[in-house]
């Protein structure tokens, strides 16, 4: 019997996971209308997303590669600032929802979805003056990933990269037996570690690393309200004046640019 490489039985595993995720959203009630998007509630669903956008700077008529595009919200927010988009994901699926949503929201001139392997872009060189991913990096791996991504950036071009990170050991048991929404993930996918940030330095030496959601990452399991911002604040707090503190956090930041 004929054996695939490991990384071919990867992907496929991969796609077939998030092709499931993508019809299971298209099928649910509601998801037409949930495709027209206030920028709000994208930079608001989790601590890192709007001080991620930001730190990609001014992309006004600048093009930006969603790499991972998923669901396309990150795409839309892009694309409301004026950027130019390339939505790219394993997902044949989740490229329609980002095309369905870039057509809800008018932005069909600006946001391009592209089905294709993270690790193996379609794009030339030196293409894209930015790169935002949002969880996808813990899919992948880092050493490709870094390498293909420095390919595609124009030199000065930014990446901002957001990802799970190993956290605590309490992170990492409640990752491991808790129950939570969204908790579905492949067997091959890692929180960051520290091998992981070393492979993106080797290759990105104008790096920035944050970490956020601490008590944050109780969202998860019930709804905050009210004391979302206050516990944020906290967090932002406690991460800065302690950096073995940050290191229980359950996401990284990793900002670059390509010099």
């Amino acid at each position: 019997m004929h054996e695939y490489p490991a990384d071919l039985k990867r992907l496929y595993q991969e796609r077939l996971f998030h092709e499931t995720q993508a019809q299971n959203r298209a099928s649910r009630p509601g998801f037409l209308l949930s495709l027209v998007q206030p920028d709000e509630e994208y930079l608001n669903h989790a601590s890192w997303v709007r001080p991620g956008m930001e730190a990609l700077g001014d992309i006004e008529d600048k093009t930006v590669l969603d790499w991972g595009c998923g669901h396309g919200m990150a795409s839309i927010s892009m694309a409301r600032r004026g950027a130019v988009v390339f939505s790219l994901d394993l997902s044949n699926g989740y490229c329609k929802e980002t095309l369905a949503r870039a057509n809800a929201n008018d932005f069909l001139k600006r946001i391009h979805p592209i089905q294709g392997d993270a690790c193996r872009l379609p794009f030339k060189n030196e293409c894209f003056d930015g790169v935002w991913g949002n969880a996808i990096l813990h899919h992948l791996a880092t050493e490709k990933a870094a390498v293909e991504l420095h390919r595609v950036l124009k030199p000065k071009g930014i990446m901002v990269l957001c990802d799970p990170w190993q956290g605590s050991t309490l992170v990492r048991w409640i990752r491991n037996h808790v129950p939570y929404p969204g908790k579905d993930r492949t067997q091959d996918e890692q929180p960051l570690n520290e091998e992981a940030l070393a492979a993106f330095r080797s290759v990105f030496p104008n790096i920035e690393i944050s970490f956020w959601d601490i008590f944050g990452a109780l969202n998860r399991f019930i709804s905050l309200g009210p004391f979302s911002n206050p516990i944020r604040n906290l967090d932002r707090f406690l991460i800065k004046k302690s950096p073995g503190f940050a290191r229980t956090a359950r996401y990284v930041m990793i900002k670059a640019m390509k010099n």
